[in-house]
């Protein structure tokens, strides 16, 4: 028993003191998607002449190019939105016969959107800033390992030999389900982060797969010879559970006002 714990002891000590001598590292990802636009109309008396209105003015899907940097050095890394094309930009006012259709002006909210998300593993924290109804909000959460399984099939991703790796998680819109991502991991390059905030297998993650067809893939990966500063994104910082408690009584609020009588209308996506 003794012998045993004076190799974790090791283990743990060699593998701290390894992402503190960590180089600095920036890792450019590139998303490659198409995505489906969904139209809500609030207003009374929805009749045919608008719903031909809607098909004639809004597009049914977009595609996007997504560019994400990665800039990550021991048990610190930060993961944000460099570039974004491919957004349909619905108008923003429109009018043909008695029919006004005019955006949200305070904008929607799509739970996926974190165009900044900040890791430390040394204080097992995860922050995230979300745009929130025109608001910067950081969504401050506790992280735990994750589980992963790692198997034996390799390719190679930028001259580089990645190993095969997925996990679990829970699937919340869907009863007893659960979501499965695919990670390739380069064991060669010493770091335990990847894109949208995975973490924790043995070398840098350089492409993350969903069931959803999203691919993310590393397209460029550099030592940087300065420091830049690893920081949290700025804003106000709330709790996961202040965080859902606000989005739920938000989404209650579009609801009664979807509810009420207009004088225009509006639409959203």
């Amino acid at each position: 028993m003794r012998k045993k714990y004076t190799i974790f002891v090791f283990w743990v000590f060699s593998v701290v003191s390894a992402m503190a001598q960590q180089r600095m590292l920036a890792v450019t990802y590139f998303t490659e998607l198409e995505s489906e636009i969904r139209v809500e109309v609030a207003g009374p008396g929805v009749d045919e002449a608008l719903q031909r209105f809607i098909e004639a003015n809004v597009p049914k899907t977009e595609h996007i190019k997504r560019y994400n940097l990665l800039i990550q050095q021991g048990a610190k890394s930060n993961f944000s939105l460099e570039r974004e094309s491919g957004h349909t930009e619905l108008p923003s006012y429109q009018k043909s016969g008695n029919i006004e259709l005019f955006e949200d002006p305070a904008g929607g909210y799509n739970i996926d959107d974190v165009p900044n998300l900040y890791l430390d593993l040394d204080k097992h924290e995860q922050l995230s800033q979300r745009n929130f109804f025109g608001k910067k909000l950081v969504v401050r959460e506790s992280i735990r390992p994750m589980n992963w399984e790692i198997g034996s099939e390799t390719k190679e991703i930028l001259g580089k030999v990645c190993t095969k790796a997925t996990i679990k998680f829970p699937d919340h819109s869907a009863t007893d389900s659960e979501t499965i991502y695919t990670a390739w991991f380069c064991k060669e390059i010493p770091a335990v982060f990847g894109p949208n905030g995975f973490y924790g297998l043995p070398g840098l993650i350089l492409q993350i797969e969903s069931v959803y067809d999203e691919t993310i893939t590393a397209i460029k990966i550099e030592y940087l010879s300065k420091k830049v500063p690893i920081e949290p994104p700025k804003g106000q910082v709330v709790s996961a559970e202040q965080f859902e408690k606000m989005f739920n009584e938000k989404l209650e609020e579009l609801k009664s006002r979807s509810e009420s009588d207009f004088s225009d209308w509006e639409i959203k996506h």
